[in-house]
């Protein structure tokens, strides 16, 4: 009897996952995302933001000497808007001669601009066949003339 004797059944996959005794258990949990070891680049920044924040802390004027110097500041403040003759205003352009002064007064008012947007998008759907710039316009309301009665008749038609 050359027969060998078979050994004893091998180990199952399920008996190698389980460690032999509770203390390597208790030794090397098993790693999740709570866990886990941080990355290096997640710690170096971390230091660095530490520091960052010691450097702050020690650089943070203190509540009194940030009062006084905003105290400062609107004494000098009241100072410059408080003199009449030493508010240094520049014009950018030159005012308008009496003679320009209504087609400037115009010129200022939003109604115009809408206007003129509005006549130039409905032009067509409201049949004005004249032709008209936007200076030729402001002229026609300041002295009526041809231009004016060629906008209002297709308006009063529609």
């Amino acid at each position: 009897m050359s027969r060998e004797q078979p050994s004893p059944s091998p180990i199952s996959q399920n008996d190698a996952q389980t460690p032999l005794n509770d203390d390597a258990q208790a030794q090397t949990p098993a790693v999740n995302r709570s866990n886990r070891p941080s990355r290096a680049c997640t710690i170096r920044a971390a230091a660095r933001l530490q520091q960052q924040a010691v450097i702050e802390r020690k650089q943070k004027p203190k509540k009194q000497e940030l009062q006084q110097q905003l105290d400062k500041a609107s004494v000098q403040q009241k100072e410059q808007c408080s003199g009449g003759s030493s508010k240094i205003v520049t014009q950018l352009v030159a005012p308008p001669e009496p003679a320009q002064l209504p087609r400037w007064s115009l010129r200022s008012m939003w109604e115009l601009a809408s206007i003129l947007n509005f006549l130039n998008v409905f032009r067509h759907l409201l049949n004005i066949t004249v032709e008209f710039s936007a200076e030729e316009f402001e002229t026609a309301l300041i002295t009526p003339n041809d231009t004016l009665g060629g906008i209002h008749m297709p308006l009063l038609k529609v």
